[in-house]
């Protein structure tokens, strides 16, 4: 649909929309793997050669925090870019998956240390719902809903009681995340090969599209925009972006409150612990062998009202590493 583009999103729909044995979906295939392979291969060179300076220190790693290196409040990572270690998850699908393409799996505790992982669920797809005042969004994901599903709902008229299909699912999520980095009509019904796509969310999503249109006038106009009253400079080249850094703005402010409200608790209850490292809107943990249990459900709870802000609790999840960091076992709360 469109011009050609080799942009993900559209290969990794290539994957998902032709079988295993077509060209397009071998082309396709190809393509991805070269690509993300050769970012791992950059990376992994990287780590390996900056952990030989630090052999004294198991191998230990010192990427440098730039807390004024991006134009929102989100933290910036360089020598080695410390938030840049892929999970190797989502958006590859199954087959990709299975190629082991996870940076993860080199990293892991100390001897007689362990890690605890601490991650938002869906922190920016829930900012978006609030501060665009898509109300029902909002309370759906607060509720514990998938965001994707619930605008896949909207877009395709899904019952609740009939399930939502995978390719319907992948439809909303580009929508979701197109609306967050600035995307025109051109774009979302590009990707998704909906013509009339754009009009049928400006019916059902309104409040979303009125916000984004807001924040490119405010961008064009004023050059800045607004996150929790703090003013964030948008390049005058880039009004369309003008959403991404509101919400992007909201999502740095809130993560760095969680870390300074979760550095005193340890400060104060467990001195022998310390947060290893902040990918986005995941925080990692470094405890003695042992002591994490105590204290990672009160440190989750820190992290669900950092985000008191925007009036809803944010949702974490959390998991239990001991071997290596792709190997996470997940931890429910009570």
């Amino acid at each position: 649909a469109g011009n050609p583009s080799t942009d993900q999103k559209v290969v990794e729909g290539i994957l998902k929309d032709y079988p295993e044995s077509s060209v397009p979906y071998q082309f396709a295939f190809n393509m991805l793997m070269s690509g993300k392979c050769d970012t791992s291969v950059k990376y992994l060179t990287g780590y390996k050669r900056m952990a030989k300076a630090y052999l004294k220190e198991f191998h230990r790693l010192h990427p440098n925090f730039n807390q004024t290196g991006t134009h929102t409040t989100r933290l910036s990572s360089s020598d080695p870019n410390g938030q840049n270690i892929s999970k190797g998850e989502d958006p590859f699908v199954e087959a990709i998956k299975t190629e082991g393409l996870s940076l993860r799996k080199i990293f892991c505790p100390q001897p007689g240390r362990e890690w605890w992982s601490v991650d938002y669920v869906q922190l920016q797809l829930l900012i978006f719902a609030c501060v665009s005042g898509e109300n029902q969004m909002r309370d759906k994901i607060v509720a514990g809903m998938d965001a994707h599903e619930i605008t896949a709902r909207m877009i395709f008229n899904v019952p609740d009681h009939i399930k939502v299909e995978s390719g319907q699912r992948r439809i909303a999520k580009n929508c979701n995340f197109g609306f967050i980095f600035g995307a025109g009509m051109n774009k979302i019904e590009q990707t998704s090969n909906m013509p009339g796509l754009y009009d049928l969310l400006k019916d059902r999503m309104s409040a979303a599209i009125k916000f984004i249109s807001k924040c490119s006038y405010q961008a064009k106009h004023n050059g800045k925009v607004y996150a929790a009253g703090y003013p964030l400079v948008v390049p005058p080249e880039k009004p369309y972006a003008a959403s991404c850094y509101v919400i992007q703005g909201w999502e740095g402010m809130i993560v760095k409150r969680a870390m300074w409200m979760c550095d005193d608790y340890l400060e104060a209850y467990c001195p022998d612990a310390f947060m290893t490292l902040q990918v986005h809107d995941e925080i990692l943990f470094d405890f003695p062998l042992g002591h994490g249990e105590h204290h990672i459900g009160t440190l989750a709870y820190l992290m669900e009202e950092a985000g008191r802000q925007l009036d809803v609790p944010c949702q974490v999840d959390a998991k239990y590493i001991t071997e290596s960091w792709d190997k996470g076992i997940p931890v429910k709360f009570n």
